[in-house]
C-alpha cells in the first residue's frame, strides 16, 4: 500500500548527456570535497586505490573514531564499507579526500571507459561497449541488440555483507545501479539519498525480514518477496537492517533515476507485501513476479515518475520465456541463481552464475532460456532519460547546483533524521 504523498506523473524534455569535457570535479559547499558527473560508459562519484567504485564519501573523523553522529545526535555505527548503500557523512571533511575504512584514500573522480583521467587508469572498455564520448545511439525502429553480456564480481565487506553488481561501470540508464546482496547483520549507518529512487526487494529465499526506517517516519518490515520503494526526491534519510542477526537477507538494491522534473519533488515511500505484488506461473516451470511496471496482464501497484519495469523471473531447467519490451526501452538482466542464455533478434549470449546483460532500444522481445540447473533472473527495463547525472555520495541529480542544494538541505537538517521525523 502507499505510505505517503500521492504520485504525480511528470513529463520531461529529452536531453543530451553531458560531455566528457564537462567532467571535472566540482566542490560541494561545506564538505570540503568535490563531486563529478556520471557519463554513459563511465563512473562518477569516487574510486578507491584498488579501482573499486564506492558511492559513499567517508571522512577521517569516521575512520579514526569508528562512529559518527547522525542528524538526531545519536551515534551511528561506522559502515564497514562504502558502496551503493552508503551516503556522505554529516560530518565536515577538511581534506581533499576521505579515508576508506582500512586507510585507503578515496578521491572524487570521473572515469571515462578506456581513458586516462586524473592520472589514473580508467577501466577498460567492455566488448561492444563504447566510451563516453562515442556513445552509440540505437534506433528504436531497428532490431533490438545486446550491448553488454558479462560476468560481474562479488564484493565482500566483512563477514556480514556481500554484493554483486555493475558498480556504476556499465551504463544502465534509466537505472543507476543494481546490486544483488546478501546481508546477515547490521552493516550500514543511517544515510541520505536525493534525486532518485532507492529500491529494496527481498528474494523468496531470504530467511529473515528487513527493518526499514526513514525520516518520513516509516517503520516497516520488508518480507521475503516484498519491496520497499523509496522515492528520495528532494531528500530522505533511511537505513535498513535484517530483523534477525545471523539470518540471511537476500535481495536486490536498485537505484532508479528520476526525470529532471521529478528529482526535486517531495520524497515518499511505497511498501508492498509479496501478496500485493502480482505473480503467476506463465507456463509450466516459468514464474514471474512483477515488482514494478506491467507484464503479461499483471500490473504492479508501484507508481513512480520513471515508469520503470522490474520483474523477478524463475525458470525451471530448459524452459524459456519471451518478454515483450517497449521499442523505446532499454534495460538489463542479472542472474540471481543458476544460469542460462539471453537473446534478442540480433545477438545472444550466455548468462553464467554472475551474469549481466544490457539490451538497447529496438524492436523485438528479449528471450531468456534457463540452463540445466534452472535459473532465476532479475529483469529491469525503462525509457532512458539521457539527462546529465551528477553524483555525490547518496545524491544523484541532473546538475551540480542541484547536488549542492541537496547537500545543503542535508547539512541543515531539512531532511530530518530517523528520530526527528515530522
Amino acid at each position: 500500500m502507499f505510505r505517503s504523498s500521492p504520485y504525480q506523473e511528470s513529463s520531461h524534455a529529452d536531453r543530451q548527456y553531458n560531455s566528457a569535457a564537462d567532467a571535472e570535479p566540482v566542490s560541494a559547499p561545506g564538505l570540503g570535497m568535490s563531486f563529478a558527473p556520471v557519463t554513459p560508459g563511465a563512473v562518477g562519484g569516487v574510486r578507491d586505490q584498488d579501482g573499486a567504485v564506492a558511492c559513499a564519501l567517508l571522512n577521517t573523523a569516521q575512520q579514526a573514531g569508528g562512529a559518527h553522529r547522525d542528524l538526531d545526535g545519536g551515534t551511528g555505527r561506522l559502515p564497514e564499507a562504502a558502496g551503493a548503500f552508503c551516503g556522505p557523512s554529516p560530518l565536515k571533511d577538511s581534506a581533499a579526500g576521505s579515508l576508506f575504512p582500512g586507510g585507503r584514500l578515496i578521491t572524487p573522480l570521473a572515469v571515462n571507459a578506456g581513458r586516462q583521467e586524473h592520472g589514473e587508469s580508467a577501466p577498460a572498455a567492455r566488448p561492444g561497449w563504447p566510451g563516453a564520448d562515442e556513445q552509440k545511439e540505437y534506433d528504436m525502429n531497428g532490431p533490438r541488440v545486446l550491448s553488454t553480456v558479462m560476468e560481474i564480481e562479488t564484493h565482500e565487506r566483512g563477514a556480514l555483507f556481500s554484493a554483486r553488481g555493475a558498480r556504476f561501470a556499465v551504463d544502465l540508464d534509466p537505472f543507476l545501479n543494481t546490486d544483488l546482496f546478501r546481508m546477515t547483520g547490521p552493516v550500514f549507518a543511517p544515510h541520505p539519498h536525493a534525486g532518485f529512487s532507492a529500491v529494496t526487494y527481498l528474494f523468496d529465499d531470504s530467511t529473515t525480514r528487513f527493518h526499514n526506517r526513514d525520516s518520513l517516519g516509516d517503520r516497516s518490515l520488508i518480507e521475503p518477496g516484498g519491496v520497499h520503494w523509496t522515492v528520495a526526491g528532494s531528500g530522505i534519510v533511511h537505513d535498513e537492517v535484517v530483523e534477525e542477526a545471523g539470518r540471511l537477507g537476500h535481495g536486490a538494491q536498485i537505484f532508479v533515476r528520476l526525470p529532471e522534473t521529478a528529482e526535486q519533488d517531495a520524497p515518499y515511500g511505497m511498501h508492498f507485501t509479496p501478496q500485493e505484488l502480482p505473480s503467476c506461473e506463465l507456463a509450466e516451470g516459468v514464474r514471474i513476479r512483477v515488482v514494478a511496471g506491467d507484464a503479461f496482464g499483471l500490473c504492479s501497484p508501484v507508481r513512480e515518475a520513471a515508469g520503470s519495469h522490474v520483474y523477478d523471473l524463475v525458470l525451471a531447467p530448459g524452459t524459456r520465456i519471451e518478454i515483450p519490451v517497449d521499442p523505446g526501452f532499454r534495460g538489463f538482466v542479472m542472474t540471481v541463481a543458476g544460469g542460462g542464455r539471453i537473446a534478442t533478434p540480433v545477438n545472444r549470449g550466455d548468462l553464467g552464475p554472475a551474469g549481466l546483460a544490457v539490451f538497447e532500444p529496438g524492436t523485438g522481445a528479449v528471450e531468456l532460456e534457463a540452463g540445466g540447473q534452472g535459473g532465476q533472473f532479475l529483469f529491469g527495463a525503462g525509457r532512458p532519460l539521457r539527462t546529465p547525472a551528477y553524483m555525490y555520495g547518496g545524491f544523484c541529480l541532473s546538475s551540480r547546483a542541484r547536488v549542492a542544494e541537496a547537500v545543503e538541505r542535508y547539512q541543515s537538517g531539512a531532511m530530518h533524521g530517523l528520530l526527528t521525523a515530522p
